[in-house]
């Protein structure tokens, strides 16, 4: 059910695609030849339809190979465009290669120009009204798939708790299945427990259920191997969660050990020429950043030298790549004296705080030296924001997977700062996305962290 409601999903969008070209197309056209001066006329329109045959035939794959077709989860806005702009260059160079063979006719460059920027435009708008009112249907539990959760144990629990948060993506909960008598009548977060998993047929005959997703552990295989059959012969897709999954923080490498698989879960996240790549984007954003605020922090200077006398910048250790220490330089934006007492984290309306102090703090000014930790290795423009010593034994002591930060260089922006979680915000919620962006680390997402950061602006209300 749930690959015949995505299919008909995707038609739609694939539909939607196609007639947003042929629009822009049409709009190009009309534009081109008719508000533009055309020396030799309008041209005779079948070639140009021939073209728009090419180039529907060209945008239905660069479409699919760019992602646009993958239903489940959650796109940004700039992403899409970034998406929609990949598909539709895609499709000109294939459409222009083709043409190279074609002699006979010289299509306009002019128009081939206007139907490009006219079709990402119209492309992407598309797609953002599409994806706004499919999300919000899905936030009021319209157009979802029912998920039945079999095992209602901590990775049952675990995958409702995001089903449940990321309504957005379409999944609807119809309950929980477990054999635990103790379960037996329970409810998690307004999510019952059916029964034991002998009730598993009646739950499919009433026709509420699209998916199934088995997080039971892998000990009860043959318990596994009967509810794929049952699940199968009910024609319901079945997915299997592996108790595993807790021990997945980090993106994990699949090994071959003389014929054997195995999966080395320590294997770093940013390894190989993703780390090249990585750090040549650091160098080269560094270098241009300190150009760009170089003006600035001679004012900035001169401004915290002039009020108190004090020192410009405080450094201060923070913990790095591998649990390694090293001087983060800042501003100085608290008195001298702001820690004789020991250190402390900063708080709202902070007394230690100096008047410029309190302005460069929330924009933000007193981390941009933090270009010089990038440029000289310690730090990366995009990953976790590094933490004190202090601060990181005390994390990591009530929450052990604190450390998986420290697989990757630091940043001065993040995953989850350009999320709002800065200041006195929830530590656990810091290092759950924090360990996403670990997992899910791609140049791509740096960059797009990176663009949040320039869009949303560097004043935050939780940054004092």
């Amino acid at each position: 059910m749930i690959k015949r409601k995505g299919r008909n999903l995707r038609n739609l969008l694939l539909a939607g695609d196609l007639g947003c070209a042929a629009l822009a197309f049409w709009a190009s056209f009309e534009a081109r030849f008719r508000l533009f001066e055309a020396p030799k006329g309008i041209p005779d329109a079948g070639p140009y339809c021939v073209l728009l045959a090419l180039f529907l035939a060209a945008m239905a794959l660069s479409g699919s190979a760019a992602g646009l077709y993958k239903l489940l989860g959650t796109h940004s806005r700039i992403e899409e465009t970034f998406k929609v702009a990949f598909a539709a260059l895609l499709a000109f160079v294939s459409v222009m290669a083709v043409l190279q063979f074609y002699r006979e006719f010289t299509f306009s460059r002019l128009f081939l120009a206007l139907f490009f920027g006219a079709l990402v435009t119209v492309w992407a708008g598309w797609r953002f009204a599409f994806r706004g009112l499919l999300r919000r249907l899905h936030r009021r539990g319209r157009f979802c798939d029912r998920v039945l959760i079999i095992g209602a144990g901590s990775l049952g629990r675990l995958l409702a708790d995001h089903l449940l948060t990321h309504r957005e993506i379409g999944l609807s909960i119809v309950g929980f299945l477990d054999d635990d008598p103790a379960k037996a009548g329970m409810a998690h977060e307004g999510v019952e427990v059916l029964g034991p998993l002998e009730r598993l047929g009646a739950v499919l005959e009433s026709g509420e259920v699209d998916a199934a997703y088995i997080a039971i552990p892998m000990g009860h295989r043959a318990a596994v191997e009967r509810l794929v059959e049952t699940l199968h012969s009910a024609y319901v897709s079945v997915y299997f969660i592996p108790d595993v999954v807790e021990l997945l923080k980090l993106r994990s490498a699949v090994e071959d050990l003389h014929g054997l698989p195995v999966i080395h879960l320590s294997a770093s996240p940013l390894a190989g020429w993703g780390a090249v790549a990585k750090r040549i984007l650091d160098v080269l954003l560094g270098l241009a950043g300190t150009a760009a605020f170089l003006p600035f922090w001679t004012l900035i200077a001169l401004l915290i030298r002039r009020q108190d006398g004090g020192p410009v910048f405080y450094l201060q250790d923070r913990m790095g790549l591998d649990g390694r220490r090293f001087r983060m330089i800042k501003f100085r934006s608290m008195r001298v004296d702001a820690e004789a007492e020991g250190p402390r984290m900063a708080e709202r309306d902070d007394d230690r705080r100096t008047p410029i102090g309190a302005f460069l703090r929330r924009w933000s000014l007193d981390e941009t030296p933090q270009f010089l930790n990038v440029l000289k290795g310690e730090m990366s423009l995009v990953g976790p924001r590094p933490e004190r010593p202090e601060f990181v034994a005390e994390f990591a002591g009530r929450m052990p997977d604190y450390v998986l930060r420290h697989r990757v260089r630091s940043g001065i922006t993040g995953w989850a700062q350009v999320n709002g979680l800065r200041g006195k915000t929830s530590i656990r919620r810091r290092l759950e996305y924090d360990l996403y962006y670990i997992q899910n680390w791609s140049l791509w997402f740096d960059v797009k962290i990176l663009l949040l950061t320039l869009l949303r602006g560097f004043k935050n209300q939780n940054a004092y």
